[in-house]
C-alpha cells in the first residue's frame, strides 16, 4: 500500500509542479500529465493493438474451419468447444492470450493511479468554464443519461474493421444482383 501512496504521491507532486511551478494553471497540467503519462504508455499499447490484429487476422483465417465445427454439432456445444480449443491449439493459438491481458494488467494501475492522482489534487481549481475540476456539474446528469443510446448509435456507425470488411460508415453496402 506505501507504493500505491507513492505512485499517486509522485504524480500530484508532478501535478502540482506543473500547474504552479511551471506556471501551466490546473487544467492545462491535467492535459499536460495526462498527455505524458499515455505518451510513456504508447510503446506497450501499440504492441497490444498489433497483437492483437495479428491474432484477429489469424482467427478469421480459421473460420471456414470454426463454421465446420459448428454445422457438425449445431446441439453439442462441449463438443464444439473443444474441437475450437483443439483447433486453436494447433495453429498456435490460445482461447485467452495470456500476454495480451498481462499487458492490461500492467497499465490498469497506472491510469487508475492517475485517475486518483487527478481527484485528489484539484482541490477548487478551475479551468475555462469549469469553476471547480474536483466537483462534476449539476447539469452533468443529463449527459450521462444520453451517453448509452449516443455510444450505441455511434457503434453501429462505425462497425469494427475485419479483414473482409474494411471499415464503413452506417454500415450502407450496396448489394449487386448478378
Amino acid at each position: 500500500m506505501e507504493f500505491w501512496h507513492a505512485w499517486t504521491g509522485l504524480l500530484q507532486t508532478l501535478l502540482h509542479m506543473l500547474a504552479v511551478d511551471w506556471g501551466l494553471g490546473a487544467g492545462l497540467a491535467v492535459i499536460a500529465l495526462t498527455l505524458a503519462v499515455r505518451a510513456a504508455l504508447m510503446p506497450l499499447t501499440w504492441s497490444l493493438a498489433c497483437r492483437s490484429i495479428a491474432r484477429q487476422a489469424k482467427i478469421s483465417s480459421l473460420e471456414p474451419q470454426l463454421r465446420a465445427i459448428r454445422e457438425r454439432h449445431p446441439d453439442d456445444p462441449r463438443a464444439q468447444m473443444l474441437e475450437t480449443v483443439e483447433l486453436y491449439r494447433r495453429h498456435g493459438l490460445n482461447v485467452a492470450d495470456g500476454k495480451g491481458m498481462l499487458g492490461s494488467l500492467v497499465q490498469l494501475p497506472v491510469i487508475y493511479g492517475l485517475y486518483q492522482a487527478l481527484r485528489g489534487g484539484m482541490s477548487s481549481a478551475a479551468f475555462l468554464w469549469i469553476r471547480d475540476l474536483a466537483r462534476p456539474r449539476r447539469s452533468s446528469w443529463r449527459w450521462r443519461r444520453r451517453c448509452p443510446g449516443s455510444c450505441a448509435w455511434l457503434s453501429f456507425c462505425f462497425p469494427p474493421c475485419s479483414a473482409s470488411r474494411p471499415r464503413c460508415i452506417c454500415h450502407r453496402e450496396s448489394r449487386s444482383t448478378g
